[in-house]
């Protein structure tokens, strides 16, 4: 005997109702799986889930397909498993599940591409189509810091890998003497832009050792760590 299903217990298709999931700007070479959906910022993830009822007399499981459509763009709905490109799933009456999707550049400039869904629900009119777009972003010294050629007053704000801001160190203009990287001329510890900001004041490091293993003749000073000692001469 063959079961037949009736239409109106059909598996049915319904998933998050984001137009645009965006990232905004990537590094290259790294990832991301937050981005940017109706305005808020968090973990990019679309819902999906079977509506058709419980109550049904014969229950078809809802069969989808996801596909990126680029490989810079990927899924997977389990910390356990890898992301890939295309996905399948497969959900019973009520049953849903979360859809994670990272972004991972490797090319510079702006890249866009639409979810291509695919499922045995009937009738999909209600759904729509999702965007997936974002920026690979170089990071030209590899000092972890993405390059914004777009925009100077993004740039690169440590571009010469010291641990210091440029802003901090004087700016990132090699033709202006005012506004170029200076790291610590003097060795003192303190930036150089940063002393210029305080001018007038002497800086000086203070060394204290936690523990002194001096040789027999010497002792502890305070302004010099070891120094001889002579017994012709006791300190006065």
């Amino acid at each position: 005997m063959e079961l037949t299903v009736k239409e109106d217990e059909q598996p049915k298709l319904a998933y998050s109702p984001i137009e645009i999931i965006d990232y905004k700007q990537v590094r290259i070479g790294s990832q991301s799986q937050s981005a940017w959906a109706d305005d808020e910022y968090s973990s990019a993830i679309i819902f999906i889930k079977n509506t058709a009822s419980t109550s049904f007399l014969t229950k078809v499981p809802l069969t989808v397909r996801l596909n990126t459509q680029n490989p810079q763009f990927k899924m997977r709905i389990n910390e356990t498993k890898p992301f890939t490109q295309t996905l399948s799933v497969s959900l019973l009456n009520e049953e849903s599940i979360d859809v994670f999707i990272q972004f991972a550049p490797q090319i510079e400039g702006l890249i866009t591409t639409t979810i291509q869904i695919q499922s045995n629900d009937l009738n999909p009119k209600d759904n729509q189509d999702i965007h997936l777009t974002g920026k690979g972003v170089p990071d030209t010294d590899g000092d972890g810091e993405m390059d914004y050629n777009d925009n100077p007053d993004l740039d690169d704000k440590d571009s010469d890998n010291d641990g210091l801001s440029d802003d901090l160190e004087g700016g990132d203009d090699p033709e202006n003497s005012n506004a170029f990287r200076t790291i610590d001329s003097d060795g003192n510890g303190i930036s150089d832009p940063m002393e210029r900001s305080m001018p007038g004041m002497n800086y000086s490091i203070n060394f204290q050792p936690v523990e002194i293993n001096a040789p027999d003749g010497w002792y502890e000073d305070q302004l010099r760590v070891f120094a001889p000692k002579s017994p012709k001469n006791p300190p006065i």
